[in-house]
């Protein structure tokens, strides 16, 4: 997604990612870009609105976009973001 962004190839795009700490490439996003660490595990659901399980680390949203404030702004509720 970097590269795509970069290249100006990805529309405004958020991607949920692991929150890994200690990894080069997480590392890579969290001071390039605003990201949210989520405070409690994801809780995913199918689209027919049944469950699908739980998150088994903890999650981190990633923005590529011109707007990172607003970002900032709707993702706080769920986490704490932190701008490059």
């Amino acid at each position: 997604m970097i590269e795509q962004w970069e290249r100006g190839n990805l529309q405004p795009s958020i991607a949920l990612v692991n929150a890994n700490l200690g990894y080069a490439w997480f590392e890579e996003l969290w001071t390039r870009y605003p990201v949210c660490f989520v405070k409690e595990r994801i809780f995913f659901v199918r689209q027919d609105g049944k469950g699908f399980g739980q998150s088994k680390k903890a999650s981190a949203f990633v923005y590529f976009g011109d707007s990172p404030f607003m970002f900032g702004h709707t993702f706080n509720r769920i986490g704490r973001v932190i701008m490059p």
